[in-house]
Order: C-alpha cells, then sequence, then structure tokens
C-alpha cells in the first residue's frame, strides 16, 4: 500500500494505464504485481506498507 501525504507519484503496471497519485491519495498493489513507480515532479512524501507471508521474501527482482 503507498499513500501519499506531499507531492505526487506516478505508479506503473504492466498493460495497465500509469495512475498518478497526490496527496491524500493512495493505491493498493496487490501481492505479486510487477509495479515501479517514480516521483513527481516537485518530489513525493509518503507512507508505504508491505504485507508479507511468512518466509516469503519482501521483493522478487524481475528482469528487465
Amino acid at each position: 500500500f503507498l499513500y501519499v501525504i506531499g507531492g505526487s507519484a506516478v505508479v506503473s503496471r504492466p498493460g495497465v494505464a500509469d495512475v498518478t497519485l497526490t496527496a491524500g491519495q493512495g493505491i493498493r498493489i496487490p501481492p505479486g504485481t510487477v509495479h515501479w513507480g517514480r516521483a513527481g515532479p516537485v518530489g513525493v512524501r509518503a507512507i508505504a506498507s508491505w504485507v508479507k507471508a511468512e518466509g516469503q521474501p519482501l521483493r522478487t527482482p524481475v528482469p528487465e
């Protein structure tokens, strides 16, 4: 989950339109979803949280 508290961020996922988040907006990204993001033109301040299964890695790199 990503919640923007200042500035803005763009979240991208394959095959889905980019989502631009501004202060007060958030997005839930389901486990296993390939995604990436970038800060907006004035940067971003955000809170992120993860829920993961016991014994599983937090992240899994995806080949480019």
